[in-house]
């Protein structure tokens, strides 16, 4: 959520930042009802003195319509501050201002490429590669059971939004999209010591979208699909040092893919993909020598105070003594469906059979 006080005094800027994210909001609509709850409170606190003075005379007359006028203008106040924040929460986060400006994932900036890719003049994709080693039945649609040594792995990954989410009726509880959601909502309300941050988390958790498969797209397989599990590193930070956390989370991603020698590139996304709440956000893409191409297995944002805004995560700044919102990132370890294509791919043999990364044999048995 952005602060209406910066929107006021930043206008233009945040006009500009969220057309550059491709939506559109009236900003003038919440600068109007703004002035109006501007108003309301000097109203407010005239009467608020005004009470303070007829209380040394004892007009208990007078004290009394005073004090009716000040509970209709703070009714008045509770209803304008509803309607802003029905507006306030609907804005996306604005970039940053190193994020190129584009409209959509083909003008992402691809930052580097890591790796050899493998040469095969056999290549396969997980669906006959995986029907050759007869361990999964993978042509269901979304919804997949792995057989064999992977039971307990049900995996995929995908966008998201609120509309992709799947809403329980009966219960009135929503299954999560991310392990992030629940991670955020931790210190909600709180204000955090400077001294014990950083906060870092990492979550486990099954996870479920609605849209898997669409428009045609990855129909078949584990690379996108309705409910998978998926590892989130997740952080609070103080807002000086967010960028330097957010090229860190970066870094732990490229690790893990490296542990695995499997090559990938790393790319920036456009204003355009950055989504609703990222201030800046990085994405890895790994290659499948099935497929040819490029494809995203990790993720990670900066969402600067949209988040904790929201959420009222605050910390104590030990050099201005204010209490100010932390800065919340997030970033993928790993979602164990698309590293399994990724592994099957680029460690597959010319006999049908997957070779081990080294880094995991010790875990093999």
């Amino acid at each position: 959520m952005i602060d209406v006080k910066y929107i006021r005094e930043n206008k233009k800027e945040v006009e500009n930042g969220i057309k550059a994210k491709g939506f559109k909001v009236d900003i003038d609509s919440v600068l109007e009802l703004d002035g109006k709850r501007g108003v309301l409170r000097k109203q407010i606190e005239e009467l608020n003195a005004e009470r303070k003075k007829n209380a040394e005379t004892k007009n208990i007359e007078t004290g009394k319509k005073i004090k009716e006028k000040i509970a209709k203008l703070e009714n008045d106040e509770k209803i304008l501050d509803e309607k802003i924040y029905d507006i306030l929460r609907k804005l996306p986060n604005l970039p940053l201002p190193e994020v190129p400006v584009g409209k959509d994932e083909i003008e992402n900036v691809v930052l580097r490429e890591v790796g050899e890719k493998p040469k095969f003049n056999f290549p396969a994709d997980i669906l006959p590669l995986s029907k050759t080693l007869e361990k999964n039945h993978l042509e269901a649609d979304a919804f997949q059971v792995f057989a064999g040594g992977l039971e307990l792995i049900r995996a995929g990954y995908l966008d998201y939004n609120e509309d992709e989410m799947y809403h329980l009726e009966k219960d009135d509880l929503y299954l999560i999209g991310t392990s992030e959601q629940a991670i955020a909502a931790m210190h909600m309300n709180e204000i955090l010591e400077a001294k014990k941050l950083p906060l870092r988390y990492a979550g486990f958790s099954s996870c479920f979208r609605r849209e898997a498969g669409s428009y045609g797209k990855d129909t078949k397989g584990i690379l996108r699909v309705h409910q998978f599990d998926k590892i989130e590193m997740f952080s609070f930070f103080e807002p000086e040092n967010s960028k330097k956390e957010h090229e860190f989370l970066l870094s732990m991603e490229e690790k893990l893919m490296q542990a695995l020698q499997i090559p990938y590139r790393v790319l920036q996304m456009c204003t355009g993909d950055l989504g609703f709440q990222a201030a800046n956000k990085y994405d890895i893409e790994a290659w499948l020598p099935g497929q040819n191409q490029y494809r995203e297995t990790h993720s990670t944002s900066n969402d600067t105070e949209f988040q904790s805004r929201r959420l009222n995560i605050k910390y104590k700044n030990l050099k201005t003594g204010k209490n100010e919102f932390v800065h919340t990132l997030n970033g993928t370890a790993f979602a164990i469906g698309r590293m399994i294509i990724a592994i099957m791919e680029n460690y597959q043999q010319k006999d049908g059979v997957v070779k081990i990364p080294t880094v995991l044999e010790g875990y093999i048995k």
